[in-house]
């Protein structure tokens, strides 16, 4: 049950990220320089996702709900950082998060906080989960066909990413400097119908546990991205999400805040699964 919560919180996050992945007067462009337009930086992100054979990214998150249900109300927040390295040429990943989450009720309060270390290795994964009352020690899974599947499609978005720029409202602001790289800030606005749809295509709203979709969830999803000029790889995108449901009986609101960076696009990425993992049982 452990395994399957965290392969549905890991994807989740994955999507999040890649969703992610102040206008200044100054266009940060040369003498006679134009931008390009929304048609041409959609077509050059498609392509460079659709050549990407590795990467690295690391993301931060923020999330704040308060949830009323049958006459009680409650407040969760929880933070969640971490770090992917991906081989997609050779399904290879190495992953390492770590989340806190506290919850309110009813005048009590609880706390969680756990870190996740996991490779994944042609069928095989690895999990070392430090969480509270689980095993601290390495655990070895053979995935199903349809798991790797399903973490390799949230993983290698291509197609869900297309039709979410295609669906979705875009400003090209200005060129900026961002992690020393030249970049399009663009804006992007995704319709709530897209998002849904590229949602559903990840599969999130599956065993959920929750009586309504968690694409519903989203009253707004606004995302701005850092666009390489030269390459179009994505290096930084941030995003803003509020939060408001009423259905089944509950009363949901709160927001999102998330920051993602990527780098080493193309790059030679050597992925180690430690000697203790191999040896697990």
């Amino acid at each position: 049950m452990i395994r399957k919560c965290f392969r549905m919180l890991f994807s989740s996050c994955l999507v999040l990220v890649l969703l992610c992945t102040v206008v200044a007067c100054d266009s940060g462009l040369a003498p006679g320089e134009e931008l390009p337009s929304a048609e041409e930086i959609i077509e050059g992100v498609i392509e460079a996702q659709a050549n990407l054979t590795t990467g690295r990214q690391d993301f931060d998150m923020d999330m704040t709900m308060n949830i009323a249900y049958s006459g009680m109300t409650g407040k969760v927040t929880m933070s969640m950082s971490g770090e992917i390295a991906a081989d997609f040429s050779n399904r290879e990943l190495e992953a390492e998060m770590s989340m806190s989450q506290k919850v309110s009720a009813e005048g009590q309060t609880q706390s969680i906080k756990g870190d996740i270390l996991m490779y994944i290795i042609d069928d095989t994964e690895y999990t070392k989960m430090d969480m509270p009352g689980e095993y601290s020690g390495w655990q070895k899974y053979t995935l199903s066909t349809f798991e790797l599947d399903e973490i390799w499609e949230a993983a290698n978005y291509i197609s869900a990413y297309a039709d979410l720029l295609e669906d979705s409202d875009i400003t090209v602001r200005k060129v900026q400097t961002v992690n020393g790289v030249r970049c399009y800030v663009v804006d992007v606005q995704p319709t709530m119908s897209g998002l849904a749809n590229l949602i559903e295509q990840q599969e999130l709203a599956a065993d959920t546990g929750l009586p309504f979709d968690y694409s519903d969830m989203f009253k707004s999803f606004f995302v701005r991205y850092w666009i390489a000029k030269d390459s179009y790889d994505i290096i930084r995108a941030t995003v803003e999400a509020t939060l408001e449901l009423e259905e089944a009986g509950y009363d949901i609101s709160g927001s999102m805040q998330m920051t993602a960076n990527g780098w080493d696009y193309g790059e030679p990425i050597s992925i180690d699964v430690p000697a203790a993992a191999l040896n697990a049982d």
